[in-house]
C-alpha cells in the first residue's frame, strides 16, 4: 500500500473475488479498510458478464486469437483495433503493414476492416498472413485497423 501511496494513487478499482498479499492473505473488504486511513479509494465492482460468464483480458486474447472478432468486439464494447508499428510497404499494387509491439492478430485469412486515422476512415478487406496485414487498397498512411469480421480463412 506504501508504494501505492508514494505513486500518488487515489481511487482502485477491484472485483469481488480479488486477493493480494502474503499467501493471497488480503481479500477485496480488507483492502478496503487498509485503503482508507491512506486517502484511497477503493471501489468493489460486480464482473460484467458475456454469455453468462465474467469478461477478462484472457476471454478477450482468446477470442482475438481464435478469430471470434464478433465475440471480441461483444466484450471490448468496440471493435477489436490493431495499431500498426510500422508504415506501410507498398508491393506491386498490395500494402503491407506489422502491428506494433506485442500486438495481437487474429488467425491467418481475410477480414473485413476499417483503416482509422484522424479524420478519415476507409472500409474493405485484409488479410493476415505471417504476423504482417496485407491490404489489396492504398491505406493512404492510416496506422489504425478495426477488425471487424471473418470472411474467409483461405
Amino acid at each position: 500500500m506504501v508504494k501505492l501511496e508514494a505513486a500518488g494513487v487515489g481511487f482502485i478499482s477491484i472485483g469481488p473475488n480479488f486477493r493480494c498479499g502474503h499467501k493471497m492473505d488480503t481479500n477485496a473488504q480488507r483492502l478496503v479498510e487498509l485503503a482508507a486511513p491512506l486517502g484511497m479509494e477503493v471501489v468493489i465492482v460486480e464482473p460484467l458478464l458475456y454469455a453468462g460468464h465474467p469478461v477478462s483480458s484472457s476471454r478477450i486474447r482468446n477470442a482475438i486469437l481464435e478469430g471470434r472478432l464478433g465475440e471480441a468486439a461483444a466484450m471490448l464494447g468496440r471493435p477489436y483495433v490493431l495499431e500498426l508499428g510500422t508504415g506501410w510497404t507498398s508491393m506491386g499494387g498490395f500494402w503491407k503493414a506489422e502491428p506494433a509491439g506485442l500486438a495481437l492478430l487474429p488467425p491467418e485469412g481475410t477480414y473485413r476492416v476499417v483503416l482509422e486515422g484522424r479524420a478519415d476512415r476507409i472500409s474493405c478487406e485484409g488479410t493476415v498472413i505471417g504476423g504482417s496485414v496485407i491490404l489489396g487498397s492504398d491505406p493512404l498512411g492510416l496506422g489504425r485497423l478495426a477488425f471487424l469480421e471473418l470472411v474467409s480463412r483461405e
